[in-house]
């Protein structure tokens, strides 16, 4: 059988020497790429083609351009490869080394989705470098950390003396085993926008930073706690009930008891919680960004829910659903439940019928796609089962790169 359809599923899509005879014959051409490569005559003929284009980024480069792909960071320096007439495409950060100024002006052109980095002496770069972040700059005779730097109790040792460090947006120096006179005595300094320290290293790291760092501040009777943390038996037990959390913290229903045996806690970002938990926390010794309510019962993770009006008529602070791929709401579930009991974050697809559409639209957040249902059962225009009904007279061709 003639397959009437082609669906091409690949990162790179080069369709610069593409021959319309090779592909007029299909009836529907899918193509979904990361990059897709065109030219002045490629152009032309892909607009004559029956095809429909998902694509990141469109480039379009002269035939005899060669194209040359990087996930990931890339460093530019004397051992890097030097192509004359090349695209050079970095899907992730570009470290420009001293010295490779001129291996950068052998490049057609450089692409940088993500920031440039660049020693603070180099002069500006050709205007053939273009980059979606930031022109990152490196103090001179600096040594680059991470952009946020956790220090342990091993880096004095393996410091060098009289060394200069750089972290770009943060260091965190929390551990209390950190032998700080040990920097001291090696003369070590750093270079950073702000540094997380506990309360009582403060005198030591004063003289290892410039006056320009803003100092975050861990209290000396506090735990500290580093990422997201949620609420439970165990971490009270180990760390006690003065906590310095680095990140969010989450309380779900179950964890309502434990709020009374928290004497205060310090959150740099978030703190999910009900209403219900809101009324408990009132006198507690506590700071964070903000307070976000959720919803008693959560769900998460799963591949299909579906919202019934019992499951909101319970007699709880309501339902959050999490990271689903496709929820569907029976008609039983009115507008005015779902505004009140109902919480939707980062799902797919939600089913419903366009009464419930607006009340859907005013709790979700993070919704790829709101349907109405009837559509969805009779199959029009639901792109999924279009095409399993195509795939019997289909050519699909995966790959990393393809050329038409």
């Amino acid at each position: 059988m003639m397959q009437e359809n082609l669906t091409v599923n690949c990162e790179i899509c080069d369709t610069r020497k593409i021959r319309e005879e090779n592909y007029g014959h299909y009836n529907q051409i899918i193509l979904n790429a990361y990059i897709l490569l065109v030219s002045e005559s490629s152009k032309r003929i892909l607009s004559g083609l029956p095809i429909t284009i998902n694509v990141e980024r469109t480039l379009e480069i002269p035939d005899d351009v060669s194209f040359h792909f990087v996930n990931g960071d890339f460093e530019l320096n004397e051992n890097t490869f030097s192509e004359t007439n090349t695209f050079l495409f970095v899907d992730g950060t570009l470290s420009l080394q001293s010295g490779s100024e001129g291996l950068l002006s052998s490049f057609w052109e450089v692409y940088v989705t993500g920031d440039v980095r660049i020693p603070e002496s180099m002069e500006a770069f050709p205007g053939k470098l273009h980059a979606n972040g930031s022109l990152i700059r490196i103090p001179n005779h600096c040594r680059e950390l991470e952009d946020v730097f956790v220090m342990d109790k091993y880096f004095p040792i393996r410091a060098a003396r009289n060394g200069k460090y750089y972290a770009k947006d943060q260091i965190k120096i929390t551990d209390p085993d950190i032998d700080l006179d040990s920097l001291a005595d090696k003369g070590v300094s750093f270079v950073t926008r702000s540094v997380l320290a506990r309360e009582d290293m403060l005198p030591s790291l004063f003289g290892m930073f410039d006056e320009t760092v803003k100092f975050q501040v861990i209290p000396s009777d506090y735990a500290c706690l580093d990422g997201d943390i949620r609420l439970n038996e165990a971490l009270l037990a180990q760390y006690g009930s003065r906590l310095f959390i680095d990140g969010n913290l989450f309380l779900n229903e179950a964890e309502a008891a434990l709020l009374s045996r928290l004497e205060a806690v310090k959150v740099s970002g978030d703190i999910f919680l009900t209403s219900q938990q809101k009324e408990l926390i009132k006198d507690l010794d506590l700071s964070c960004r903000s307070l976000i309510l959720t919803k008693e019962k959560i769900l998460e993770n799963l591949p299909h829910v579906t919202v019934d009006s019992e499951m909101l008529s319970l007699p709880s602070g309501g339902v959050e659903i999490k990271n689903s791929a496709y929820i569907e709401l029976q008609e039983s579930v009115s507008p005015e439940l779902i505004l009140e009991k109902l919480s939707i974050r980062n799902c797919a697809c939600v089913i419903c019928s366009p009464l419930q559409a607006s009340a859907v639209r005013m709790v979700g957040k993070n919704i790829a796609a709101v349907r109405d249902g009837d559509e969805a059962n009779r199959g029009a225009d639901h792109p999924i089962l279009e095409m399993l009904r195509k795939m019997e007279s289909s050519k699909m061709v995966n790959a990393e790169r393809y050329e038409m």
